[in-house]
């Protein structure tokens, strides 16, 4: 299985995770993913999920966000 790879290895680039599996979207998740698509794949899908990826790219882009407010409360 791929998470095996994933979860034994350092991750440093987003994926996007591409199954015909829907029980596994939460450990996607925990590996840098992006999105998570469920076969059959459109065309407009894919696109989709490379729009997702570049929006949060360009977000991390504008600002150091890691001084973020959220970072900074106590739990």
């Amino acid at each position: 299985m791929c998470f095996e790879i994933f979860e034994n290895s350092i991750i440093n680039c987003p994926i996007i995770f591409t199954t015909s599996y829907n029980e596994y979207w939460q450990r996607a998740f925990k590996l840098n993913s992006v999105d998570y698509l469920l076969k059959p794949v459109t065309k407009q899908k894919i696109v989709d999920s490379i729009k997702l990826y570049q929006s949060v790219k360009e977000f991390y882009e504008e600002e150091d966000h890691t001084n973020n407010k959220l970072m900074e409360l106590e739990i």
